[in-house]
C-alpha cells in the first residue's frame, strides 16, 4: 500500500518563496528597504505588509475619510517602490515612508479644504493671532459621526477641527510615537518649531474636547 501523502506538505517549488518570508521577516525595516534598494523587488510585498496598516491609521486620522485614506497610502506604496533609490539608511524606514505619505496627505487636504493662513501654509513661531480662529468647519466622514457620544468620536473630531500642520504634529507624537527629531525629519522643521506645534496643537484639542464635554 501507497503510503498516504502529508497534508500539510508544502511542494517543492514553494520551499525558495518560504524561506523568503522567514528571511524577511527577521531583518530591519531599514535592511528590507536596503534589499529593495539592492534590487530584491521579491521584498516589497513584505514592506507593503508591514507598513500598510500602520499608514493607514496615520492617514485615516489626518484626512478622516477613508477612501482618500486608501488612495493615499496605495499611491505612498507606490512613490516607495519608484523612489527606492533614493532612500538614504541614514534615516529610519518610517521616518522615510511616513514622509513620503504625509506630503501626499497633505496635498490631498489642501485641494478639498479652504484656510485662512497668514503668509505661508505654515504658522509661523512669532504670529499672535488667535489659533482658535482658524478652526475649520469640516464635514465629517459616517465613520466618525455615527457614535457622537464615544470618546474616540470626540478625538478624531477634534482633530478634524485643527488646522493640518498642528494636527500632523500632534498625531505624530502623541499616537504614533514618534521622537521629535523624527517628527522634525518628516515635517521638515526645526525642533523648537516641532515642539511649538504639539503644544499648540494640544491646546486646541483640549479646547474642542472641553467644548464637547460642556454640551453634556
Amino acid at each position: 500500500m501507497r503510503p498516504l501523502p502529508l497534508l500539510n506538505r508544502r511542494p517543492v517549488t514553494d520551499r525558495k518563496e518560504h524561506r523568503l518570508t522567514v528571511i524577511t521577516r527577521d531583518v530591519s525595516n531599514e535592511e528590507l528597504l536596503l534589499q529593495l534598494k539592492a534590487g530584491d523587488q521579491s521584498v516589497f510585498d513584505e514592506v507593503v505588509a508591514r507598513f500598510k496598516n500602520q499608514l493607514m491609521n496615520l492617514v485615516l486620522r489626518y484626512l478622516g475619510n477613508r477612501e482618500d485614506a486608501e488612495d493615499v497610502v496605495q499611491e505612498a506604496m507606490v512613490r516607495v517602490y519608484i523612489n527606492i533609490h533614493r532612500y538614504d539608511a541614514s534615516y529610519k524606514a518610517t521616518t522615510w515612508i511616513y514622509t513620503i505619505t504625509l506630503n501626499l496627505a497633505r496635498s490631498v487636504w489642501q485641494k478639498k479644504h479652504r484656510w485662512v493662513v497668514l503668509g505661508s501654509s505654515l504658522m509661523r513661531e512669532d504670529d499672535q493671532s488667535d489659533y482658535f480662529d482658524q478652526i475649520a468647519d469640516v464635514s465629517l466622514s459616517p465613520d466618525y459621526i455615527s457614535d457622537a457620544t464615544s470618546q474616540t468620536d470626540i478625538i478624531e473630531r477634534a482633530l478634524a477641527s485643527i488646522n493640518p500642520v498642528f494636527r500632523e504634529a500632534v498625531i505624530l507624537r502623541d499616537m504614533e510615537g514618534c521622537t521629535y527629531e523624527e517628527i522634525a525629519a518628516i515635517m521638515n522643521l526645526n525642533l523648537g518649531t516641532v515642539k511649538s506645534k504639539i503644544n499648540r496643537g494640544r491646546v486646541m484639542l483640549k479646547h474642542f474636547i472641553r467644548q464637547e464635554m460642556d454640551r453634556r
